[in-house]
């Protein structure tokens, strides 16, 4: 089932729904009940509901890939998407510009608000139907070297609404905005957030295919610096790797030679959508190594998921139409270890005789030390994901080969995807314990079995059930 966010009665302003029936995040890999569901269209009815509640949990977009936005069924799961507003740019003091948005604002709403305003954030992640709350929340991340790689980063401030009601007005000057940067639904709920913008700015897209010899450490950080956002797609025994680049272009309305400037360059049309998708549901009945399982792939992925060379806003850098149910576990491990834990699982893959049907997504996180618990911590970053497919039914297995491929080389799970180790021992002792006390003083209402588990917001965690959110 997927998700659909509850729309309130016109005549009552926030809907309250009782509801037995199963709740489920975009893919239905997550399911849970829930007690009600509440959707506030002000600040005095989201207060309202967390004060009048014994137990709340926020929803946003449902693009959640674990039960971190799950509701135990004694909660009130909270849809924060009624809460959408994005303001007005101002200017600092300094003479940068920032914004204010609800937490429940999709990021298509902000990217599309800001470039009328003539701004821009100065990267985004891949999808625009996660919200502004939920983003920061899971540290959800687009891709460079060169400056912001994840929407956390680009925070300035938050507006947060704790267990008690409470109101907190939080700035980069806080000695606690670290760790309030990725709160993971944990610290209260995100009312609003502060972004610091830039102005608005084109991109032009290019893809190619290289060898494999650009994922070694020398090889990839001098790609990096000749672009200024890039984006790897590779699968396990391949020679090459196929390459997505997107470089900044004077914003004046003009065309560069040979290119075609559309709207949106990151949208596929609806023939190439359908392909892809009914393609991929024919290989997965299609046995391991045979001819035409290949072949298909082949075709699929260089043409019909391909792209040509085009300029494109902004606010679209990496957008995909993500319309495909499945599984998807990502890891940011040390920059350096990009190769080695490409190997890693390149090795695993091939003894359990497992044969890889999407490539592994490959992004990177420029190191932020004020980063709190998010995924670039204390240095540069690779992000490598590893998706299947829901018609699959196989990815049990390699998860669990690639999970500990990525633990081995010090790598970080993505708190906004499907993982099963709680991952302390990857972040300082320091912060984690702090985390925790920040969620028992600030949000003691908000934690689900998810957040006592994997997060800092039980100590010693909670035992780890996989069914325990079905």
């Amino acid at each position: 089932m997927t998700f659909a966010p509850i729309r309130a009665p016109a005549d009552l302003g926030m809907g309250v729904v009782k509801t037995p029936k199963t709740v489920a995040n975009w893919n239905g890999v997550v399911q849970f009940h829930p007690r009600e569901v509440v959707r506030p269209m002000s600040e005095e009815q989201l207060v309202t509901a967390i004060q009048d509640s014994t137990q709340v949990r926020l929803v946003g977009g449902g693009h959640s890939m674990n039960a971190g936005f799950a509701a135990d069924v004694n909660t009130t799961l909270v849809d924060m998407t009624g809460l959408n507003a994005v303001g007005k740019v101002q200017t600092e003091s300094d003479g940068s510009h920032s914004v204010w948005a609800e937490g429940g604002a999709t990021l298509k709403k902000l990217g599309t608000e800001l470039a009328k305003q003539g701004y821009a954030l100065e990267v985004l992640p891949t999808s625009a139907d996660v919200t502004v709350g939920g983003s920061t929340a899971n540290g959800a991340h687009g891709s460079n070297l060169k400056g912001p790689a994840s929407m956390s980063q680009q925070m300035t401030g938050m507006q947060l609404i704790k267990s008690s009601g409470e109101k907190v007005t939080l700035s980069q000057a806080d000695p606690d905005f670290p760790l309030v940067r990725t709160a993971l639904g944990s610290l209260g709920a995100a009312y609003k957030v502060k972004f610091k913008v830039v102005p608005d700015f084109r991109l032009r897209s290019t893809e190619t295919w290289v060898d494999k010899s650009i994922l070694h450490p020398e090889n990839l950080r001098a790609a990096l610096a000749q672009h200024d956002h890039a984006f790897f797609m590779y699968s396990p025994g391949d020679s090459k790797v196929m390459v997505r680049y997107l470089d900044k272009v004077p914003n004046d309305g003009s065309k560069d030679a040979g290119a075609k400037v559309k709207k949106d360059y990151a949208k596929t049309g609806l023939f190439e959508r359908v392909v892809d998708h009914e393609g991929t549901k024919l290989v997965s009945h299609l046995p391991y190594h045979s001819k035409l399982r290949g072949a298909l792939d082949h075709v699929l992925e260089h043409t019909f998921r391909a792209r040509k060379p085009s300029v494109g806003e902004s606010r679209f850098m990496y957008q995909e139409n993500i319309d495909h149910p499945s599984h998807d576990m990502s890891y940011a491990v040390p920059f350096d270890q990009t190769w080695n834990a490409i190997a890693a699982v390149e090795k695993q893959f091939k003894d359990l005789g497992y044969e890889q049907h999407v490539p592994f997504f490959i992004r990177f996180l420029k190191g932020d030390t004020a980063a709190g618990l998010g995924m670039n911590r204390g240095g540069d970053r690779t992000m490598i994901e590893f998706a299947s497919t829901v018609e699959f039914h196989d990815q049990a297995a390699p998860q669990k080969k690639f999970e500990d491929a990525m633990i081995a080389l010090g790598g970080r799970p993505h708190w906004g995807k499907e993982f099963s180790v709680n991952p302390e021992a990857q972040y300082p002792a320091a912060d984690w314990k702090r985390f925790g006390e920040l969620a028992q003083q600030w949000g003691s209402k908000f934690q689900n079995r998810w957040s006592q588990t994997m997060s800092p917001a039980a100590t010693p965690p909670v035992p780890f059930q996989r069914d325990s959110f079905g």
